[in-house]
């Protein structure tokens, strides 16, 4: 993250062993940042 601009992203993260997540086994990590409140805000779930 870097200060001049709001942003967001999300991680995809799984066992990384198999094919689980072809049935819904992974879970998503979304990271926003806002710039004019230097706000950093984290959810994690599945979506």
């Amino acid at each position: 993250m870097y200060p001049g601009a709001s942003g967001k992203f999300v991680i995809y993260e799984d066992a990384g062993d198999g094919y689980d997540y072809e049935s819904g086994t992974f879970s998503l990590i979304e990271i926003r940042w806002h710039d004019q409140d230097l706000i950093v805000n984290f959810r994690k779930g599945e979506w």
